[in-house]
């Protein structure tokens, strides 16, 4: 044993000064910092480079080291982390390998990422390249997860309205097989997507592994219309302007065939739009699914909906983490030392379907 070779330490992965980056990209983006961003402390322009992170994120040193907050949360480790994570991702060759179809005797476990995917057999990965799949399957899992029959969340998450809304889609998903291994369907499930259309449809795909032969139909809801993208016999991608939505071309909506998801809409950047369409989302009686960036931003998209709303809804899911939000640590170059994670909190609202009467 003592003849024996220490262990290799792994290699000790350089922390760039932004603004020092071998990459163009991210030297310009110290420069936006710079030249956008104020300093949390003094509010003046950031010019100080954080000597732990690497990235710029305050206006002075004194005032670096005058952020308690900053420093007591550890903040900088979240940026270090992300500041890594961004020249690794271009520096480091990988390819991404999907599993394909799960055997029916073998159940997938839903808790976190960790065990979907041991259970959905993925290749072994280190923490970045593990990120980078959670940003291609955070909207498609998060989504997944709330409908399947064993979704991690329960009646500590869910309002009764929120039971019985779920209990309609589950219906159609699961109620007319004829034993756990079959789904006989005709039948879509249509998904609305609002405020992302980049996800491909490899990730649609993996959603849809979790539910059988069941069939999907994704509609993104963005600023173009554009014709129906076929993935495969169970997955179709169509794209939609929100005008169509509006127009009530996508009409009738069922809430046991459809379900609404808003990512990171920030109602409060554009109220009139926004209160347009939540009433259209709401009127439809479906489930809608809104996600966040962290605590205080779903915070003020709830408070937001329940103080235009609050009379012509039911809240079907209380404000929570989301147990499929994105791993990868971003950088807001507006406000760099509030680091975020994309898809990171959840709730769900359904228009009211019984008004109270006064008598």
């Amino acid at each position: 044993m003592l003849a024996m070779d220490a262990p290799t330490k792994p290699k000790e992965q350089t922390v760039y000064n932004w603004h020092e980056s071998p990459h163009e990209d991210l030297r310009t983006r110290a420069a936006v910092i710079r030249a956008k961003a104020s300093c949390p402390v003094t509010s003046k322009p950031v010019n100080f480079v954080c000597p732990y992170s690497g990235i710029p994120t305050h206006a002075t040193e004194e005032a670096w080291r005058n952020d308690t907050n900053y420093h007591s949360s550890k903040r900088y480790e979240i940026l270090k982390q992300a500041n890594i994570f961004e020249h690794q991702l271009r520096e480091k060759k990988f390819d991404f390998v999907f599993p394909k179809e799960q055997e029916k005797e073998y159940a997938v476990n839903l808790s976190n990422w960790d065990t979907y995917f041991y259970t959905r057999d993925y290749p072994p990965m280190d923490d970045f390249v593990a990120s980078m799949y959670t940003k291609l399957l955070t909207y498609p899992l998060t989504i997944g997860s709330i409908l399947h029959q064993y979704s991690p969340y329960g009646k500590r998450e869910l309002t009764f309205e929120g039971e019985k809304s779920l209990a309609a889609l589950r219906y159609t998903l699961y109620g007319q097989k004829k034993n756990n291994a079959e789904f006989n369907l005709k039948e879509k499930i249509r998904i609305f997507v609002l405020g992302e259309d980049m996800i491909p449809g490899v990730s649609w795909k993996q959603m849809g592994f979790l539910f059988g032969d069941n069939l999907f139909d994704i509609h993104i809801i963005g600023d173009t219309n554009s014709p129906p993208v076929r993935y495969d016999d169970q997955i179709n991608v169509y794209r939609h302007s929100y005008q169509h939505l509006i127009d009530g071309n996508l009409f009738p909506f069922d809430p046991y065939f459809d379900v609404f998801m808003l990512n990171q809409p920030g109602f409060n950047f554009n109220e009139v739009f926004w209160k347009t369409m939540v009433k259209c989302l709401l009127d439809s009686k479906c489930a809608v699914f809104v996600t966040g960036y962290d605590d205080k931003d779903i915070s003020r998209e709830m408070k937001w909906v329940e103080d235009n709303f609050n009379d012509d809804m039911d809240l079907l899911m209380k404000p929570i983490k989301n147990v499929f939000s994105c791993t990868k640590p971003e950088i807001n170059d507006l406000n760099p030392t509030e680091p975020f994670h994309i898809n990171s909190r959840i709730f769900g609202i359904r228009g009211k379907r019984y008004h109270a009467i006064k008598v």
